[in-house]
């Protein structure tokens, strides 16, 4: 019948150094803390198509916005 489905996933997951950080983040809000976002890297979206599947994910949801990475990088989290 000539269908196709074409599907793919992409997940996106917190991996963290537990020498360098006090409590493990539990939630997206959570790589806020100053102890995590000082040292948080993250995949650039310039060159990541999952990164820029996941920004763009993010910055729809009304409780992150653009206003989560701002503080995000404002903590010195970089991409």
């Amino acid at each position: 019948d000539r269908t196709f489905f074409g599907t793919k996933l992409i997940t996106t997951g917190i991996v963290y150094n537990t020498d360098m950080v006090k409590t493990a983040p539990a939630s997206w809000d959570d790589l806020k803390a100053d102890d995590v976002a000082s040292s948080l890297i993250m995949p650039s979206p310039l060159y990541s198509g999952a990164a820029v599947i996941h920004v763009g994910t993010m910055v729809q949801q009304p409780e992150f916005g653009w206003a989560y990475y701002e503080a995000l990088a404002d903590k010195g989290a970089v991409a």
